[in-house]
């Protein structure tokens, strides 16, 4: 996938992510996107808009209320946070999650 495409495509993925409320949607949501986030990191940079717009994908998974605000502040307001992702969303620590 290049990276036109990527960038032209968050806009509207952000917005079709933006409205997913089910656990299971968002599950599967995040293990398509995750490994995609990390190939833009490695090639690119974590400050990359690319993966800043990835990972605001990601977040916008993650249920309103404290869950975002925490999913947001451990994961990516953290230049490093990223790296604490897990590759199974089902271990994601209480109150980060579904």
């Amino acid at each position: 996938m290049s990276l036109s495409l990527l960038s032209k495509g968050f806009g509207l993925g952000s917005t079709i992510f933006g409205v997913f409320k089910s656990k299971a949607d968002a599950n599967k949501a995040y293990l398509l996107l995750l490994p995609t986030l990390r190939s833009v990191i490695a090639d690119n940079g974590r400050s990359s808009p690319n993966a800043n717009d990835l990972l605001e994908v990601i977040a916008n998974l993650a249920p309103y209320g404290a869950r975002k605000r925490n999913f947001k502040r451990k994961y990516v307001d953290k230049l490093s946070g990223w790296r604490d992702l897990p590759d199974n969303p089902d271990n994601f620590p209480y109150g980060f999650w579904h």
